[in-house]
């Protein structure tokens, strides 16, 4: 089964295929489940995974004022 979107939970990383670059499925701290997450390197800003770098967390900054 595939097609999960990011945040929904899943078992293995095959199955995160509904979100771009969020094909990382990892437990979350403290409880016993797993969700899709963004891949290593992208940063998640408004639902969206982005290639994390300098920029992105400039634009972060501005936009949470």
């Amino acid at each position: 089964v595939g097609g999960l979107s990011l945040h929904e939970p899943c078992t293995d990383d095959q199955q995160c295929t509904g979100t771009e670059n969020a094909h990382n499925c990892s437990a979350i701290k403290g409880e016993n489940q797993s969700i899709c997450r963004c891949n290593d390197g992208y940063i998640e800003i408004n639902s969206t995974c982005y290639r994390g770098n300098e920029n992105i967390n400039t634009l972060k900054l501005c936009m949470n004022g």
